[in-house]
């Protein structure tokens, strides 16, 4: 529900996500025309919170480096 809720009104899409913990997925969501964003917690339940959002979000690409290179 938050999904579908962050797409229509919001025009987010989701950029990242990773594990918090053994429990828990964090999710950045962002429209990067509007720059609004939202961070949602999911528990392992399905239970899902949004714990931050925000105006003026801006990605930052890095270049990939081999390992063993500097950056």
């Amino acid at each position: 529900m938050i999904a579908r809720t962050l797409e229509k009104t919001y025009g987010e899409r989701l950029s990242a996500a990773g594990l918090q913990s053994a429990t828990q997925l964090l999710e950045v969501w962002n429209d990067p025309i509007s720059g609004s964003w939202t961070i949602v917690v999911t528990e392992a339940n399905g239970r899902a919170c949004v714990v931050a959002s925000g105006l003026h979000w801006h990605s930052m690409l890095r270049a990939m480096v081999p390992p063993g290179e500097p950056s």
